[in-house]
């Protein structure tokens, strides 16, 4: 015997699927009219879905200019990131960074200074395999050097 609350169910479940279809497929279409890769959903706890950005598009977002440097260090450098560059000594702790640079709201710092320089390039993690590890350090990678070489030139000639 079929219970009341069956076809309502049925229903349900049909105007979900076809919900999610629809949704599946303007996300794609969207993400394909902008150049971004396809998005990923996957079934988890809920209903998941990544758009992943290019990395031209996130530099923009946080102020970015582009910038040709050398042949050997050319791309994306934001005037954040060349703050950092030149209070980043040895190896040093993101607080240390943050305090060197006067700031405060560390997801500020991480979306405008920290994540654009590692993108680059221009800085690496002590600890690359554990980045949320409480002894994660920072340094200027060979790219970051040359890159504050050629910015010193520039600014003395």
């Amino acid at each position: 015997m079929e219970s009341k609350m069956e076809p309502q169910m049925n229903e349900l479940l049909q105007a979900e699927q076809l919900y999610s279809v629809e949704v599946d497929y303007v996300l794609r279409e969207k993400c394909c009219d902008v150049g971004l890769d396809e998005p990923e959903f996957a079934l988890t706890d809920g209903f998941v879905v990544t758009i992943r950005r290019k990395h031209e598009l996130a530099f923009k977002s946080v102020g970015g200019i582009a910038g040709e440097v050398t042949g050997e260090v050319a791309g994306e450098v934001t005037g954040e990131v060349q703050r950092l560059l030149k209070v980043l000594v040895g190896e040093m702790k993101r607080t240390d960074i943050q305090e060197a640079l006067a700031l405060r709201h560390e997801e500020y710092f991480r979306e405008a200074y920290l994540i654009p320089a590692l993108t680059a390039g221009v800085i690496e993690m002590t600890i690359p395999g554990k980045p949320t590890s409480s002894k994660q350090k920072y340094r200027v990678t060979e790219k970051g050097q040359d890159f504050v070489k050629k910015q010193k030139k520039r600014e003395l000639g």
